[in-house]
């Protein structure tokens, strides 16, 4: 026997047009004409193996699954949207999508549209957001998108494949109360998701707070005299290093213990490393699979120093050379050469683990560091920064 069509959550009615066809449809409901009248092809598919096919499917990507789902309209008919309005189903979260830059200046949420790419599949997809307009991307988490809005701050978590958003409280009362005097968008944010829960932590880069929410709770501050440094969500949680020691931490949910390891020496271990590739970034680490990517040398690390944007470092033989030094525009003070492309996929990668550089549309390798001498563009990001609002609140203390 085949196996049984999933079922999803009942999702929002969502606005705009409606699409045709069945949301929530169980297999009973979906049945097939008898063999005799169907009319053949692929679209004439029993049910029992159009269920198997979407089981195979989901177990992959939810991309995967939408994109099966618009090759005809039977096949629509007998499964379910992929639309989950707490973001909480692990098979319809996005998985292994990073966010690339255009390297134009231009900030993807002014844009309105993000290109995605498939860290395993190397997949690349351009994806128009509506959504975006009148918020600022503050962080991703495997292609999760966590959204403030500009005027009154609230923070939102987006799926930028099926659209569904989540939504959180304001930032504002927490930022008045445990924050101020730092700007709002020195601050980074990461979802961590389970089964049974969502909810976002965030952190700012000269503050030494760190906060959280969830849908149906406030802003609460988790911990004190913390300064983040590199971050990793994974399976619920949120671990990262500190800047004032040389542990790793369990930012979400506050363990018993506040130590979950040391980093030993500076090389980590990572599992089959030999196929792999890590990128360490001022925010992120990310590991990607370097069998499907010839331009990454598998078992290596990427990092950034002060005056080299990209240094490769190889586990195998122990050597580092750095490889962004010929495609610097400029010498730390003056443009010397312009933007140098097409970009390749480490310098994608890169900028991806360093959000500072990426939310403002600014490839790291070249504006790793910008020079006093480039005046439009500062005062064009300076300008962009003002449009963030911060709403004043009454705090009552009792």
């Amino acid at each position: 026997m085949g196996r049984r069509l999933p079922t999803f959550a009942p999702a929002r009615a969502a606005a705009g047009r409606k699409r045709k066809g069945a949301t929530l449809a169980t297999l009973a409901a979906c049945k097939r004409p008898a063999p005799a009248q169907a009319i053949g092809g692929w679209a004439s598919l029993p049910t029992d193996i159009v269920g198997l096919i979407t089981c195979r499917i989901l177990d992959g990507d939810v991309v995967d699954y939408i994109s099966f789902r618009a090759v005809c309209s039977d096949w629509r008919a007998c499964t379910p949207r992929p639309c989950d309005p707490t973001l909480r189903d692990p098979r319809l979260r996005p998985r292994d999508w990073v966010a690339l830059c255009d390297g134009d200046a231009v900030r993807p949420d002014d844009a309105g549209q993000i290109v995605f790419f498939h860290t395993r599949t190397a997949r690349r997809l351009r994806v128009p957001l509506p959504e975006l307009r009148g918020s600022r991307i503050v962080g991703i988490t495997d292609g999760l998108l966590i959204l403030v809005h500009k005027r009154n701050t609230k923070v939102s978590v987006l799926h930028p494949f099926t659209r569904v958003a989540v939504d959180l409280p304001s930032l504002a009362p927490a930022y008045h109360k445990s924050v101020r005097h730092h700007r709002l968008l020195d601050m980074n944010a990461a979802v961590c998701s389970s089964a049974s829960s969502i909810a976002v932590v965030v952190w700012f880069l000269s503050a030494n707070v760190v906060l959280a929410a969830d849908p149906n709770s406030d802003w609460e501050v988790l911990h004190r005299e913390l300064y983040v440094g590199t971050t990793l969500p994974f399976q619920g949680r949120l671990y990262a290093t500190s800047l004032c020691s040389n542990h790793i931490l369990q930012l979400y949910p506050p363990p018993r213990q506040e130590a979950v390891a040391a980093v030993v020496g500076h090389v980590p271990y990572f599992a089959d490393r030999r196929d792999r590739a890590l990128f360490l970034g001022g925010d992120r680490c990310l590991s990607v699979s370097a069998r499907d990517l010839p331009s990454l040398s598998s078992n290596s690390i990427y990092f950034s120093l002060p005056r080299d944007p990209i240094v490769v470092h190889s586990l195998g033989t122990g050597l580092s050379e750095p490889l962004a030094k010929s495609c610097q525009i400029h010498d730390m003070n003056d443009r010397i050469r312009p933007s140098v492309r097409p970009f390749t996929i480490v310098d994608h990668l890169i900028t991806y683990a360093n959000p500072s550089e990426w939310s403002k549309g600014l490839m790291f390798h070249e504006y790793q560091r910008i020079p006093a001498s480039f005046k439009e563009l500062l005062t064009n990001i300076q300008a962009q920064d003002r449009q963030m609002r911060i709403p004043r609140v009454v705090l009552y203390s009792r």
